[in-house]
């Protein structure tokens, strides 16, 4: 899991790609390591199945884990719908924008 996050940061993303996906096999339920590895998919440039994965990611998440999650972009500017704990389309845009800009959150 961490050296796919250092690999992500260094921009080696076939490198990350493969050993987040191990990680999802080993942590099948971390939504850290799910949302990261919608981070990979985007980053090298398959924004479709990062969306998927975010999608996936968030049928796994509690509402108020997904409220969190919308707090924190709302705050960064990247998030303006309802925070009201529920994955929605503007929640999935949310996190490709912070993706594109690199944004921690």
């Amino acid at each position: 899991k961490q050296r796919a996050y250092i690999f992500l940061r260094q921009g080696n993303f076939a490198e990350a790609e493969s050993d987040i996906q191990k990680a999802i096999r080993l942590l099948p339920d971390d939504l850290e390591v799910l949302h990261s590895f919608g981070d990979v998919l985007f980053y090298s440039g398959k924004t479709d199945a990062a969306e998927r994965q975010w999608e996936r990611m968030c049928s796994v998440a509690d509402a108020g884990i997904t409220a969190d999650w919308q707090r924190r972009l709302a705050q960064a500017g990247l998030y303006h719908g309802s925070v009201d704990g529920h994955c929605d389309r503007e929640l999935i845009d949310a996190f490709a924008a912070c993706a594109r800009v690199k944004c921690q959150f």
